[in-house]
C-alpha cells in the first residue's frame, strides 16, 4: 500500500506526465526523493524496493532540471544532502540500489571536465537520460554550496565540511575500488573548486597517505597519480604556487623510474611501472599546456627521473616521452 502511495505521487513528476489532480508541492517532491535516498543509504531500516528506488533516483534527477526544486533544495539542510551518500561505501553512488554506471576518467583534464560540469549553471537538457546517480548528488551538492556561500558566507561550507571530512579514515580509503576512488577524487575536486582549495588539497593529500602502494593495482596507482594532476591544473587555474603537489608526485615519479630502469628483463614489471610513467608524462604535458605563464612552480614537476627513463624505453615509449620533452623545452624558451 505504501508503495503504491509514493508511485502515485512520484510518477506524474517523475516522468513528467500532466495530472489535473496533482497538486504536490515541489517542496513535498523533493522531501520524498530524499527521504527514499536516506532511508536506502541507512543500513539500520529495511531499504525500499528497487522500483521505488528507482524512481527516486529518477526523481532526484528532475529535481536539477526542475527550476523549483532547484531553488527549494538550495534551502535544505547541506548537511543531509552531503551525509547521505556516505553512510555506506563511497563507490555506492546514493545507495546501493540506485542506479549508476561509473567510469573511470583516462586523463586529469577530463577527470577535471566531469567536476565543471557538474559546477556549471546551466544543465544540459539530456541531463536526465545521461548522468547516474552520484553525479546527481553532485550537482546537488554544488548548487548547495554556492547559493549558501553567496547568501550566508564560509559557515555553510564549515557544516558540510565536517560531515564530508569525518567520512573518510584510514579505514575506509584502504576498502576503496577503483571505481570508489574515482568517486572520491571528483566529490574532492569539485570541493576544492567551489570551497577552499588549499584545504581540501592538504586534506586528499592526508588521506591519501593511509594507502600502501604495493596492495594498490596499477589501475589504482594511476588513478590517484591523474588525481593529484586534477588537482594540480585546478591550482592552475587559480594562479596558486603548487609546489607541494608537485614534489610529491615528482619523488613519486622519480622512485618509479628508477625501478623501470633496473628491471630491464622483466618485462611484467616494465608494463607495470610504464603504465604510470606515461601517466605522469601525460599529467605533466597537460599542465604545461595548460599553464599560461610556468610562474607556479611547474619546473619542480621536472627531475632527473626523465635521465633514467630514457636509455629503459622502448621506440614506442620512447617517442612519447620525447614528444613531451620537447613540449616542455619549447614552453620553457
Amino acid at each position: 500500500m505504501a508503495t503504491r502511495r509514493v508511485r502515485r505521487a512520484l510518477d506524474p513528476l517523475c516522468f513528467g506526465r500532466q495530472s489535473s489532480q496533482n497538486k504536490i508541492q515541489c517542496s513535498v517532491f523533493w522531501y520524498a526523493a530524499s527521504a527514499i535516498s536516506d532511508r536506502a543509504c541507512t543500513a539500520r531500516t529495511p531499504p525500499p524496493p528497487p522500483r521505488v528506488i528507482d524512481w527516486a533516483a529518477d526523481a532526484l534527477k528532475n529535481c536539477i532540471r526542475c527550476q523549483r526544486c532547484a531553488q527549494f533544495s538550495q534551502r535544505t539542510s547541506g548537511r543531509r544532502i552531503a551525509a547521505a551518500p556516505y553512510q555506506r561505501k563511497c563507490e555506492r553512488s546514493l545507495s546501493p540500489g540506485l542506479k549508476s554506471l561509473a567510469s573511470v576518467s583516462k586523463t586529469p583534464f577530463s577527470m577535471l571536465e566531469v567536476v565543471k560540469s557538474c559546477c556549471a549553471e546551466d544543465q544540459s537538457p539530456d541531463l536526465y537520460k545521461s548522468d547516474n546517480s552520484y553525479l546527481i548528488f553532485l550537482r546537488i551538492l554544488a548548487r548547495l554550496m554556492k547559493k549558501a556561500k553567496d547568501s550566508a558566507g564560509a559557515h555553510p561550507w564549515k557544516q558540510i565540511k565536517g560531515r564530508i571530512y569525518s567520512k573518510f579514515h584510514q579505514r575506509k580509503m584502504q576498502e576503496l575500488t577503483e571505481v570508489g576512488l574515482q568517486n572520491f577524487f571528483t566529490l574532492f575536486l569539485l570541493l576544492a573548486t567551489l570551497a577552499e582549495t588549499e584545504d581540501v588539497t592538504s586534506r586528499v593529500l592526508d588521506l591519501l597517505r593511509f594507502l600502501v602502494p604495493s596492495n594498490l593495482s596499477s589501475a589504482q596507482q594511476a588513478l590517484i597519480w591523474r588525481g593529484n594532476f586534477a588537482f594540480i591544473l585546478i591550482y592552475v587555474e587559480k594562479n596558486l604556487d603548487l609546489s607541494v603537489l608537485a614534489e610529491n608526485l615528482s619523488h613519486s615519479f622519480r622512485e618509479t623510474a628508477k625501478e623501470f630502469l633496473v628491471s630491464k628483463g622483466d618485462y611484467g614489471q616494465k608494463h607495470t611501472h610504464w603504465t604510470l610513467l606515461s601517466t605522469y608524462v601525460d599529467g605533466v604535458q597537460e599542465v604545461f599546456e595548460t599553464s599560461s605563464l610556468l610562474q607556479l612552480s611547474e619546473e619542480k614537476l621536472l627531475n632527473d627521473g626523465f635521465s633514467m627513463l630514457l636509455p629503459a624505453c622502448r621506440e614506442s615509449e620512447l617517442s612519447a616521452v620525447l614528444h613531451f620533452l620537447q613540449t616542455a623545452i619549447a614552453r620553457l624558451r
